[in-house]
């Protein structure tokens, strides 16, 4: 099968995936609305949330100019973190899935035109408008969930990255690839020391390396399931920069999962102080992180899969995704901590006003 037919495989199955959620999301706000029987209140309603999911775009529009990089632990590479996702998930959560798809498809159009990346693909505005309804529907059934249920559930995902990062760092230091819990480039090991590989002299004269096969051992040891993870992550990089790189990927599947551990066990238990004594006894971080999480990570799923047959990238699907899944993890952390706090100020404001939005 060719990239092409891949590629239109992928779009179809977007477009159907995105037709079927905008006639979900229709057919519920109808059965709303129809319950309050009141036609006007609905066409009242109904622009009162394009307003304001035009406004929240506007916002995340700004607000992407101002997002930051934050290095990777000595890595030069660094994870994109900003405001942008905070305001483009409210129009999902406030107004429902259908203002929540259009809001983040729009917000993926004009976001490209202000600052372009690349080729514009229509299939990536599919997914943004996926991720968006998505958000909005598990919203729809998460917000009243079981708060004790959602915390354990939450806190034994976030303990097993920590404990996936810990046994990462444990296992590199023992086959020797890294030293402490951070990895710099230059005490990792060269790709020849983990790699069989040919070296190929051009007719410039230059010298190039082809690699022919994989080392399951270094400096006599034998690799463990980290260490081969982390080899093959970057199988596919220059001699010259697979220092680098192995550095680069060791620290995301370490020290990054440990902090990012960490970081959500932090805002889990923030989350409840700010319940207790500011919110009044509510808690609705956790029911926000679960539905930004699970819209983030289909949309990271099919958007890696399209960047990979876009941009011919050789590594394995499952190799290129686990970073990208953990900068969406990560980041998700911090963004439902951020929507939690708006959220709690939202529902401080007068209930007439919020009837306007609710669906």
């Amino acid at each position: 099968m060719t990239n092409d037919q891949i590629m239109l495989i992928l779009t179809i199955i977007c477009a159907i995936a995105d037709a079927g959620l905008i006639i979900l999301a229709i057919l519920y706000e109808r059965k709303q609305r129809m319950a309050l029987a009141v036609k006007q209140k609905f066409l009242s309603s109904y622009t009162f949330k394009l307003v304001l999911s035009a406004i929240f775009v506007g916002i995340a529009i700004v607000l992407k100019r101002f997002s930051v990089s934050i290095p990777l632990f000595g890595a030069d590479n660094g994870m994109r973190v900003g405001l942008t996702g905070v305001f483009s998930a409210f129009p999902a959560i406030l107004c429902g899935p259908l203002f929540g798809g259009l809001a983040s498809a729009i917000l993926d159009v004009v976001g490209y035109f202000i600052n372009p990346t690349g080729p514009y693909n229509i299939i990536f505005t599919l997914t943004a408008f996926m991720a968006g309804a998505i958000r909005g529907f598990i919203w729809i059934f998460v917000k009243r969930a079981n708060k004790k249920v959602l915390a354990t559930i939450t806190a034994v995902l976030i303990l097993s990255i920590g404990i996936l990062g810990t046994v990462n760092v444990i296992n590199l230091n023992n086959d020797g690839l890294m030293k402490g819990m951070t990895a710099s480039t230059e005490e990792m090991p060269e790709k020849k020391d983990l790699f069989e590989m040919d070296e190929i002299i051009k007719d410039d004269g230059s010298v190039t390396y082809k690699v022919t096969g994989v080392k399951d051992e270094f400096n006599g040891k034998k690799l463990s399931f980290s260490s081969k993870l982390l080899r093959d992550m970057c199988s596919s990089k220059g001699v010259k920069s697979f220092q680098k790189n192995l550095a680069t990927y060791a620290n995301l599947i370490t020290i990054v999962l440990i902090v990012a551990s960490l970081v959500g066990l932090l805002f889990l238990v923030l989350s409840f102080v700010l319940a207790k004594f500011v919110f009044k006894g509510r808690n609705d971080f956790l029911n926000i992180f679960v539905s930004i999480i699970t819209a983030e990570a289909v949309e990271t799923t099919i958007n890696t899969e399209a960047i990979i047959v876009l941009y011919g990238i050789t590594l394995p699907f499952i190799l290129y995704w686990i970073p990208r899944i953990t900068e969406s993890v990560l980041v998700c952390v911090i963004q439902g901590y951020l929507i939690a706090l708006l959220y709690g100020i939202y529902l401080k404001l007068p209930k007439s006003f919020r009837e306007r939005i609710e669906y």
